[in-house]
């Protein structure tokens, strides 16, 4: 990646929770935005909310589970910020059961 000649953060997994969160807190501090995840409707949403509070933001939707559109994702992140300074990974499996119910098979599968 380049060297970045601003502060911007790549955030994969930008959910309604810590994902904004961060972005919030970074974007308020001037850093760029870039909210990544697999719901194209969902980050135009949170990064228009981001826009309305003077925060550089842009959407970038792809499945992070996918090796090679994580790969194409940050080199397309890095260019469009003109190389980024850093990268949250926030991508998380919920179910909705606790570890201690979970079989083996399932808990490898989230990792």
């Amino acid at each position: 990646m380049t060297q970045a000649s601003n502060r911007s953060l790549l955030i994969v997994g930008a959910g309604p929770g810590i994902g904004m969160a961060t972005a919030a807190r970074f974007g308020a501090e001037g850093w760029s935005i870039i909210a990544a995840g697999r719901d194209a409707a969902a980050l135009e949403a949170r990064v228009a909310a981001l826009r309305a509070r003077g925060i550089e933001a842009r959407a970038l939707a792809f499945d992070a589970a996918d090796p090679a559109a994580m790969a194409e994702a940050m080199a397309q992140a890095d260019r469009l910020v003109g190389g980024l300074t850093a990268v949250l990974y926030n991508a998380a499996a919920v179910r909705r059961q606790d570890l201690f119910s979970m079989t083996d098979a399932e808990i490898l599968e989230d990792l």
